[in-house]
């Protein structure tokens, strides 16, 4: 028996490096890599031993272009965690945009 789809969007797997921005990290961010992504969020992968909580306010810059090297503030979306599962020394979160994007697109 398969587990019905419950995303609003369709994923697509995209590998990514991505920067996390939450006000528990005080104007740190917390690195890591994308798994996939969709126009409405997105599950990372961060290199962060402390697990971040569900309905915790978050900012995600995703590199999707290797030609840059620094993400600006205007790269930076607002999203809602929605899901976290800690291994170790890091973690899956998924996140759910503010507002929709084109990352599915972008990338």
């Amino acid at each position: 028996m398969t587990t019905p789809e419950r995303r609003r969007d369709p994923r697509i797997p995209a590998s990514h490096q991505v920067k996390l921005k939450c006000e528990q990290t005080v104007g740190k961010y917390i690195p890591g890599t994308t798994d996939n992504v969709s126009d409405g969020g997105a599950m990372l992968m961060l290199d962060h031993p402390r697990l971040l909580t569900t309905g915790q306010k978050v900012q995600i810059g995703i590199f999707n272009d290797p030609t840059r090297g620094m993400l600006t503030t205007e790269d930076f979306v607002e999203a809602t965690i929605v899901r976290s599962l800690g291994h170790g020394e890091t973690q899956h979160v998924a996140v759910r945009y503010a507002h929709p994007q084109r990352f599915a697109e972008a990338i």
